[in-house]
């Protein structure tokens, strides 16, 4: 500045601020749960408030700029939510299940935490396990007992149960010779009137049945398809391995005639 001084001057010297760039911080294009503040959010210029920006997917966030400085915009991911899987069994421990996708299957019971929200999984479950059947799942959004899945999403926690249970047989009492028997059962609800059928008896149950002396006016003869008989007892005696049909027979009664003759023998009777 140059002044001529051929009187009193005043002379009066202006200052502008230095134009400050918007910059993010640190924060930008990480992970993080918690919006980015402070020098996280922006190395320089001044945070405006930052908010989700996507469906809670990403942060973001300006850096405004100063003295005519430019602005930046930030961003930041936002984890995805996860949940926690269990699996647990009942009738049968130690079961073995299958996982679609295949991280999801284990050896029951099991637990898969911080698992993506949404997945959809399926997981199949062997037929027998600890000698046991499959019954059911529960806890499931689907399920199909013939392939044994459990289909679901994973929007929550959840518990998946797989249910075994002790396999069951159909025991038929059938008579011949003689209609509407009473039988006698051991245990007694395995008891009836023939023909009857008790359908889904435990398997290994051990029965003993009871026929009557008589019924429909003729005599006990026998029964067949039994482990053991006792034709003194008319008993029955089996264990219910598999589906059974057992049979008690009725004969008419029986007796003896005797013909003698007195004063000849070797006399020819015609009868």
């Amino acid at each position: 500045c140059t002044v001529n001084m051929n009187a009193d001057e005043n002379v009066t010297v202006s200052y502008t601020a230095a134009a400050i760039n918007g910059a993010c911080g640190a924060g930008d294009g990480t992970t993080t749960a918690t919006e980015p503040t402070g020098a996280s959010a922006c190395s320089s210029g001044t945070l405006n408030s930052s908010s989700p920006a996507d469906t809670s997917v990403l942060w973001r966030w300006t850096c405004t700029g100063s003295g005519g400085g430019t602005n930046a915009t930030c961003d930041a991911n936002i984890p995805a939510p996860t949940f926690d899987m269990t699996v647990n069994s009942s009738g049968a421990t130690g079961v073995a299940i299958t996982g679609s996708p295949t991280a999801r299957g284990g050896t029951t019971n099991y637990t898969d935490a911080a698992v993506a929200a949404g997945t959809s999984i399926v997981l199949t479950a062997p037929a027998t396990a600890g000698g046991n059947n499959f019954a059911s799942w529960s806890g499931c959004d689907s399920t199909n007992v013939t392939n044994r899945t459990c289909t679901f999403s994973l929007d929550s926690d959840m518990t998946l149960v797989v249910n075994y249970a002790a396999p069951t047989y159909d025991m038929t009492v059938n008579s011949s010779g003689a209609s509407g028997v009473v039988i006698t059962g051991a245990p007694t609800a395995r008891g009836g009137t023939t023909p009857y059928t008790d359908a889904a008896v435990a398997a290994g149950t051990s029965i003993v049945l009871t026929a009557p002396a008589t019924a429909g006016g003729n005599n006990f003869a026998s029964w067949t398809g039994c482990d053991s008989t006792n034709v003194t007892n008319r008993t029955c005696t089996f264990s219910l391995d598999s589906d059974m049909t057992l049979t008690v027979t009725y004969a008419a009664a029986t007796f003896d005639m005797t013909v003698n003759s007195s004063g000849a023998t070797g006399v020819a009777i015609t009868g």
